[in-house]
C-alpha cells in the first residue's frame, strides 16, 4: 500500500513538472498577446501588393512587436517550437487568440457600420443640397417667363375692364338718348307750346 502511494505520488509530481513552461519560454498568456500581435501584423501586410515592399513592411512590423513585448526573433521561435511539441498548450493559447481577434473583428465592423451610414447620410444630404438648388435654378429660369405672362395677363384684364366699362357709358347714353326721344314722341303738345313760346317771347323781345 506504502508502494502505491509512492508511485502516485510521483506520477503528480512527474506530471506537475511536465506542464510547467520552462523559464526561458515566453509563458502562455503573453504569448498570447504576442501572437495577437503578429497575426494582426500578418493581415495588414496581406494587403500590400508588392511583395518588395510588403518584406520591408514586414521586417520593422515584426521588430516592432518584438520590442513591445521585449523578446527578440530567437527567443519567439524557440517559444513555437515548444509549444509545437506542446499541441494541447499551443491549443489553449490560440483559444484566447481567436477570442480577441473576433473582438477585435466586431470593433472594426461596428466602426465600419457607422462610417457607413455617416457616409450614407452624407450622400443623402448633398443630393438634397443639390435637388434644392436645381429646383432654385429652375425656379430662376421660369421666373421672366411667369412674369411675362403675369404682365400680359394683367393688360388684357385691364383691357377687357376698359372695355366693359365704356360698353357700360355707351350703353347708358344710348339709353338716355331712347328715353329723351320717347318722352319727345309721347309729349308733342308740350313741345309745340315750347316752341311757341319761345317764338312769342322773342317776337316780344324784337318790339
Amino acid at each position: 500500500m506504502k508502494k502505491l502511494c509512492c508511485i502516485g505520488l510521483l506520477c503528480i509530481v512527474l506530471a506537475g513538472c511536465k506542464s510547467k513552461i520552462p523559464g526561458d519560454i515566453i509563458q502562455p498568456d503573453k504569448m498570447a498577446a504576442v501572437l495577437y500581435d503578429i497575426h494582426v501584423t500578418d493581415g495588414y501586410i496581406g494587403t500590400i501588393p508588392r511583395q518588395d515592399s510588403a518584406k520591408i513592411v514586414a521586417a520593422s512590423y515584426y521588430k516592432g512587436v518584438y520590442r513591445k513585448f521585449g523578446i527578440d526573433s530567437a527567443k519567439y521561435n524557440s517559444s513555437m517550437d515548444y509549444y509545437y511539441a506542446h499541441p494541447d498548450v499551443l491549443g489553449s493559447i490560440y483559444n484566447k487568440v481567436t477570442v480577441s481577434l473576433k473582438k477585435s473583428k466586431d470593433s472594426l465592423d461596428k466602426i465600419a457600420e457607422k462610417k457607413a451610414k455617416l457616409e450614407t447620410g452624407k450622400r443623402d444630404r448633398a443630393a438634397k443640397k443639390t435637388k434644392d438648388s436645381l429646383a432654385k435654378v429652375n425656379a430662376l429660369l421660369q421666373r421672366p417667363a411667369e412674369l411675362k405672362k403675369a404682365k400680359a395677363d394683367s393688360l388684357k384684364k385691364r383691357k377687357t375692364d376698359s372695355l366693359k366699362k365704356i360698353n357700360t357709358i355707351k350703353n347708358k347714353r344710348d339709353s338716355l338718348k331712347k328715353a329723351i326721344n320717347r318722352k319727345k314722341v309721347m309729349n308733342p303738345k308740350k313741345a309745340i307750346d315750347a316752341r311757341k313760346f319761345k317764338s312769342e317771347k322773342t317776337a316780344v323781345e324784337i318790339k
